[in-house]
């Protein structure tokens, strides 16, 4: 995983996520931000416990490893056949890209 960007400031942070379509990755000692394109590749790639918020700071989903944990249902239709290819070995991750932050503080 690449760093998307480096801002300092929770304001300019906070536009920065909600200006596009991005997520917010709270892994319990750290944060982050990554595109919504990137998500499953970042879960992939994570494979750790981790909890995925929307960009307004509304519960996504939350992981167990690489695998999901609690998500709702229209989500899961939306990225599960990628997932399962991924941990099948079926297709290659991407790289992905994450911004350290501490948003949800402002959020």
């Amino acid at each position: 995983m690449e760093k998307l960007i480096e801002i300092t400031n929770p304001k300019e942070m906070e536009k920065f996520v909600k200006s596009s379509n991005y997520l917010l990755v709270d892994d319990g000692l750290d944060e982050y931000v990554i595109h919504e394109s990137d998500l499953v590749d970042y879960i992939y790639n994570r494979n750790e416990e981790v909890t995925i918020y929307k960009s307004n700071g509304e519960f996504l989903l939350s992981t167990i490893g690489f695998f999901l944990n609690k998500i709702s249902y229209d989500y899961r239709q939306k990225i599960i056949d990628r997932l399962i290819r991924l941990q099948l070995g079926e297709e290659e991750s991407r790289v992905t890209y994450y911004c350290e932050s501490t948003i949800l503080d402002y959020i």
